[in-house]
């Protein structure tokens, strides 16, 4: 996207071929609006990416893959921390809402 944008709706990032992996970038904000929904989905393989500033209003949901002998985990709550630099001189971490993380367990194959 060239400019920013906000999401009322629902953006799922996944792929279903091989380990493309899926990215989303957005040269501005991504407003996820309250009534918005950002599910973030296993797939096949490959890296989940979101490149913008993430102004999050509504729902952040991100699946990941465990390993095969790994316990499942639904919705666990995890904090999303983001610690800044600017210019090298002034540091500081921000801590935001936080968002819930599923773990399922592979396919059987």
């Amino acid at each position: 996207m060239t400019t920013g944008f906000t999401n009322f709706g629902l953006i799922e990032l996944t792929d279903i071929v091989s380990s493309y992996g899926a990215t989303l970038t957005v040269n501005g904000t991504l407003v996820n609006d309250s009534t918005g929904v950002i599910s973030v989905l296993a797939g096949t393989n490959g890296g989940r990416n979101i490149n913008a500033v993430l102004d999050n209003r509504g729902t952040l949901n991100i699946t990941l893959v465990a390993a095969a002998d790994a316990p499942t985990v639904e919705k666990q709550l995890v904090p999303v921390m983001a610690h800044v630099s600017i210019n090298f001189v002034m540091k500081h971490t921000f801590c935001g809402e936080p968002v819930f993380v599923t773990v399922e367990a592979p396919a059987a194959k």
